[in-house]
């Protein structure tokens, strides 16, 4: 990962979810820092990096098909920073690309 701890990443994720969500989902962070004002693709919608940081998808939900709960959490470079995004719908279909990591929540 560019820049950043993969065990602050995870402690990053488990901050910003839920008990019940993080027991059962799924992580991958966008390796790409974007900077601030970029545009970033949220489900279904683009919105603008609000600092400068990575994107992380959260499948909520990694049984089930197309359309069902997700969150992107929109992180600054140093992880201090929080915006939360629910949606229905992963970055990508099918393969994860190259440039999103899977983040484990277990060391």
């Amino acid at each position: 990962m560019h820049e950043i701890d993969d065990q602050a990443l995870r402690e990053f994720v488990q901050r910003n979810l839920s008990p019940q969500d993080a027991k059962d989902c799924r992580v991958y962070c966008d390796t790409e820092i974007k900077d601030a004002g970029t545009p970033v693709r949220i489900g279904l919608r683009e919105v603008s990096m609000p600092f400068r940081g990575v994107r992380v998808f959260v499948d909520l939900m990694p049984n089930a098909n197309w359309g069902h709960r997700v969150a992107y959490l929109l992180a600054s470079q140093d992880l201090t920073h929080c915006v939360r995004y629910d949606e229905q719908f992963p970055p990508f279909s099918g393969d994860v690309p190259d440039h999103w990591q899977t983040v484990p929540l277990t060391a």
